[in-house]
């Protein structure tokens, strides 16, 4: 069984919010379980590419109010797929 990293998913989302994101509680809700056992070593890449992916996406929505919902589905769908 891997190790569990809740100090660093928590710092993590810390980061999301610095950089802009909008995280709901679902979102935390849904990264803790899918990370829940993933090494802490493959973990840290994975939270990486998942903030270039919201980060992104948000960029190329022209629509304020969508930006955050196209980041999220987006990085979402990503993770949830990679993940399982």
């Amino acid at each position: 069984m891997a190790k569990k990293h809740p100090f660093l998913i928590e710092k993590f989302f810390k980061y999301c919010s610095e950089q802009g994101m909008e995280l709901l509680p679902d979102d935390m809700s849904f990264l803790r379980r899918l990370t829940r056992f993933t090494p802490e070593s493959k973990i840290r890449p994975i939270l990486s590419k998942y903030v270039i992916i919201w980060t992104d996406e948000m960029a190329k929505e022209s629509i304020e109010h969508k930006k955050q919902n196209t980041g999220r589905f987006a990085a979402n769908s990503w993770i949830r797929e990679y993940l399982t």
